[in-house]
């Protein structure tokens, strides 16, 4: 009929988005009223049950007392996402109940998918290095360590160009999934090029929602003065000196 009323959820929206495991936020949801007629006694109400969420500090509805025809409100839920929550996308049902000008109770229930994830959390952190400053040249290798909540997918790891280190051979790793609190290993050989070697890591993967992000990580690495064998020469030559010389008085 021209005068029905026509009453919806036409916004979802959380905040932060995607809502982290373990953490408070909120849900909000923007109602409208389309039709002509003034609506009266509105409850929106969110089902969490068989869902990650929780209601926090209220109940799961939420009241909107009177909606003039052509006119939106919004209801708001405090929620918290259960800790251990994999990031994903989940589903929330609503339903609306409200009374028209004619007395009459409608009830309309509708679902939203609502993202629960954290942003992964990587850093790069130098695992060994036989580089010292009489050798100039060796082995490095990195520790790539994913310290969030979240997965990566598809990790792909560059070696950028820096003035203070040169290296032979390939700068790009794939190093695929690293789910979290799980680390990846890259090496190379690298040249030294002054006392202190600055080595650019860009990092390029998906997140558990299959976006693409990009971001960089500097690796510090103090060059130790260390030692050749030619050091070790006057040890040596002692020692020996001090086993010729009991040979030698054993000999008399």
């Amino acid at each position: 009929e021209p005068d029905s009323p026509l009453l919806h959820i036409d916004t979802v929206s959380t905040a932060p988005s995607p809502l982290a495991p373990g953490s408070q936020g909120q849900v909000s949801l923007n109602v409208s009223n389309e039709g002509p007629r003034s609506l009266e006694n509105i409850d929106v109400s969110i089902d969490v049950d068989n869902t990650p969420f929780l209601t926090v500090g209220q109940t799961n509805t939420e009241r909107i007392r009177d909606l003039p025809g052509g006119a939106a409100d919004q209801a708001t839920f405090q929620i918290t996402t259960t800790p251990g929550t994999t990031s994903d996308i989940y589903r929330l049902p609503m339903t609306i109940t409200f009374d028209d000008t004619n007395g009459e109770t409608i009830e309309k229930t509708v679902q939203t998918g609502v993202r629960v994830g954290a942003e992964p959390q990587l850093m790069v952190t130098l695992n060994e290095a036989d580089i010292t400053q009489t050798t100039s040249q060796g082995e490095i290798s990195l520790n790539v360590v994913n310290n969030g909540l979240s997965g990566v997918k598809l990790l792909q790891t560059s070696l950028l160009d820096h003035p203070s280190y040169t290296t032979t051979g390939s700068t790009s790793y794939y190093l695929g999934d690293i789910d979290s609190d799980d680390f990846d290993v890259i090496s190379f050989r690298a040249t030294a090029e002054n006392d202190t070697m600055e080595i650019p890591v860009e990092l390029t993967y998906r997140t558990s929602f299959n976006e693409e992000q990009t971001t960089e990580r500097v690796v510090s690495y103090q060059i130790p003065e260390g030692t050749t064998q030619s050091s070790y020469l006057p040890y040596i030559i002692a020692i020996l000196v001090i086993i010729g010389g009991v040979w030698w008085y054993r000999r008399r």
